[in-house]
């Protein structure tokens, strides 16, 4: 088993969007790695499992601009998920909580926890301002908004093939 732990001296911001589906569907659509290419594709070129174990896989990410990038992805309840990735200037970890709302869509959060790599890392205080609105605009441009657009269109396409 492994765990999703908040890292010290992070970097945190969060974000949140509406999905007109259920929590456990759009998790599922999170959680199909294969799709990834598809599911994020202003970002993500492809995506597959290497490696996996009791709650865990880790995952190959090439990515359009940074290349390959590993993932880990941490099932922590039917609807949580953690991922952590490592990119050459930081580490992110991501906290996805998919929550069921009154009319039983989803309320999607993601809890993002940036640390800063190398001489970041040393001017990590003068960076704390741009970390926030870049964290900000990327997990909305490039994990939310891409999220609902490809749960809501898969469940368009289901209701149309009925």
């Amino acid at each position: 088993m492994r765990e999703f732990v908040i890292p010290k001296n992070a970097i945190e911001e969060q974000a949140a969007i509406h999905i007109a589906a259920p929590p456990e569907r759009v998790a599922a659509v999170y959680r199909d790695v294969e799709h990834w290419g598809d599911t994020f594709p202003a970002t993500i070129q492809s995506a597959r499992v290497i490696k996996t174990g009791n709650n865990w896989k880790e995952v190959d990410v090439t990515h359009k601009q940074e290349g390959r990038v590993p993932n880990t992805l941490i099932d922590l309840s039917p609807t949580e998920i953690g991922l952590w990735e490592s990119k050459k200037k930081f580490n992110a970890g991501f906290l996805n909580r998919f929550e069921r709302t009154a009319n039983g869509e989803t309320h999607y959060v993601v809890h993002a926890y940036i640390r800063p790599k190398g001489i970041y890392k040393l001017i990590r205080p003068f960076l704390v301002g741009y970390v926030h609105r870049q964290a900000l605009k990327q997990v909305k441009g490039y994990v939310l908004e891409p999220l609902k657009v490809a749960v809501e269109k898969q469940l368009a396409s289901q209701t149309n093939m009925k």
